[in-house]
């Protein structure tokens, strides 16, 4: 996995555009799943 960060700031916040392994990736995208279905913790207050 590169260490490199390209960090970005077109309008106001800067945004960091990083590549992640295969591993990371699949390993959020459980824990996403896991919130997604466990009903209390999907129905916690949004940021949006």
């Amino acid at each position: 996995m590169s260490k490199k960060i390209n960090i970005i700031s077109p309008f106001g916040p800067k945004l960091a555009k990083i590549k992640l392994s295969k591993k990371v990736v699949n390993d959020i995208n459980q824990e996403v799943e896991r919130i997604i279905l466990n009903e209390k913790k999907s129905k916690k207050k949004r940021l949006f």
